[in-house]
């Protein structure tokens, strides 16, 4: 991940990256480091959106995915998912309908949260970061 993705574009006029010392409160308030990657990508784009519609496809499903969260919004997480933060684990990224994208810190899984049901689903998206990169595709607007 050296140079930058085209699926990616900035929520704001420019990319706005995390700094180490947010990545450290981050993995402080989690009780875990944060997996390379994850920090890496963060390092690079903070939060972001897409260049087009995108999505997460995993075992013949195809999930929308809108942004990934910036610094602020990782920080309140932690504080809206407090069972969540206490398993290490933080919402990184969500849907249209803010259902989240979990990052397990502890061992780099991701999984979707699924609240439109009742009770609700979690699903194992991918074994790693990157893999859960790999798995998005976006189609541009049209």
């Amino acid at each position: 991940m050296n140079s930058l993705d085209s699926r990616f574009e900035p929520i704001h006029e420019q990319f706005q990256p995390v700094g180490i010392e947010k990545v450290r409160e981050l993995e402080a308030m989690l009780g875990v480091p944060l997996p390379k990657a994850y920090v890496t990508f963060l390092s690079l784009y903070g939060g972001c959106g897409f260049s087009g519609d995108a999505y997460v496809t995993f075992s013949d499903r195809k999930l929308p995915i809108f942004t990934f969260l910036d610094d602020r919004k990782l920080l309140s997480t932690l504080e809206v998912y407090p069972d969540l933060t206490a398993e290490g684990k933080l919402s990184i990224a969500d849907d249209m309908a803010g259902n989240p994208y979990v990052l397990d810190a502890a061992t780099g899984k991701v999984f979707f949260i699924d609240f439109s049901v009742n009770p609700p689903v979690g699903t194992k998206i991918a074994a790693s970061f990157d893999e859960f990169l790999a798995s998005i595709e976006v189609q541009p607007f049209e």
